[in-house]
């Protein structure tokens, strides 16, 4: 086979699991969308279902935590499974404090099932703290050992004191140093998305930067040299009937 014409490249293939906190901080409402204050929870829902339906050619997984982490959507290449799933998240779903470690924890075990393919790890969470079995730097050390990247997006506000009503709870902000401690860790970045234009931001660039990032082997046209092949073969026949026919002229 001959090389022809590249071929485009095909979409790059990636496998991306979310991190998701659902403590019951995350239904403070201190974001703006479409001109209506929301909860942090129904923000990141919606951003999050944006995001599914933008990808291409990746597998995209889930896992939610506060107090215990649980895998809500194994890595898939359907959307619509993750867009069913981000409905069922409510806040206190699985507790009402943060344990960043343990899901990172089992974050690896997840990727472990399939130790060819490196996948990136995002983040979303309030903590000002993390409470769990697994120190979340010992964790990230983890990951970082597997090279696999842990983005974190810091939702809420590192203020020392929040504005408006807080519907009763105790607010604390989010604990930005500790999550540049983890992203760092694993060579990736830390994202402080204090609206809702932050965390788009967020989401497109880590997307980007993975797109940039994706190897891409170059594909051309294959064509057939069986013809010329052929027509070596043929060529001492038609030469041997040429001499023939003058010979016997």
């Amino acid at each position: 086979m001959q090389r022809g014409a590249k071929l485009p490249d095909l979409p790059p293939e990636r496998d991306i699991l979310l991190l998701v906190d659902v403590s019951i901080s995350m239904t403070l409402t201190d974001y703006t969308l479409d001109g209506q204050k929301r909860s942090r929870m129904e923000v990141l829902k919606t951003l999050l279902h944006d995001f599914a339906n933008r990808l291409q050619g990746e597998r995209l997984g889930m896992i939610v935590f506060a107090e215990t982490p649980y895998l809500l959507v194994p890595l898939t290449r359907d959307p619509t499974l993750v867009k069913r799933q981000l409905q069922r998240l409510t806040p206190t779903l699985a507790g009402r404090v943060s344990a960043v470690g343990d899901a990172i924890t089992l974050a690896l075990k997840e990727a472990g099932k399939q130790p060819q393919r490196k996948p990136i790890f995002v983040l979303f969470t309030d903590a000002d703290e993390s409470i769990g079995r697994v120190d979340p730097e010992a964790a990230a050390a983890l990951a970082a050992e597997s090279k696999i990247p842990l983005y974190t997006i810091a939702i809420g506000s590192t203020a020392a004191t929040m504005t408006g009503d807080t519907g009763g709870l105790a607010y604390q902000p989010v604990n930005l140093a500790l999550l540049q401690t983890l992203s760092e860790r694993t060579g990736a970045k830390t994202y402080q998305a204090g609206d809702v234009r932050a965390v788009e931001q967020a989401l497109a660039d880590i997307t980007r930067q993975h797109q940039n990032a994706a190897e891409q082997i170059p594909r051309y046209e294959q064509q057939p040299l069986y013809h010329w092949l052929l027509l070596a073969g043929l060529l001492p026949l038609m030469l041997w009937q040429v001499w023939q026919r003058r010979a016997n002229a």
